[in-house]
């Protein structure tokens, strides 16, 4: 789940960065000012969409509001939705593992103990 949850992350928060980059820069075909979402735009509202993206998590919601279409918002939320589903995961897994670790630790330490005549022994032994 840590693995996996943080691979999901990186990968569509690649995305989104990327992409966010290619809008700001305005070096993206899709974003031809006469056929693209941001037609009739204005070039600081492509800028704000496009560096907003670039953020980790909160980004892509923030970029829907300044979307040029709802689908373009939509897009960007489930971009957003990714990003937290992954980066849950892989706190969520990182949690686990931790707890796991911890565990066969305390696994690998022994107490023991015995009754002699005129005394006794104590002993603790581990692995590590």
């Amino acid at each position: 789940m840590l693995g996996a949850g943080f691979g999901v992350f990186g990968l569509s928060y690649l995305g989104s960065a990327f992409y966010g980059a290619q809008v700001a820069d305005g070096s993206s075909d899709v974003f031809d000012p006469e056929l693209g979402p941001f037609a009739g735009q204005d070039d600081g509202r492509r800028r704000a969409y496009g560096y907003r993206m670039m953020i980790p998590v909160a980004g892509p919601f923030a970029a829907a509001a300044v979307a040029p279409s709802a689908t373009t918002a939509l897009l960007s939320s489930l971009a957003g939705v990714a990003q937290v589903a992954g980066l849950s995961m892989g706190i969520a897994g990182a949690v686990i593992w931790g707890k796991e670790r911890k565990r066969r630790k305390m696994e690998q330490v022994a107490l023991s103990g015995s009754v002699l005549q005129g005394g006794g022994v104590l002993a603790v032994s581990g692995r590590f």
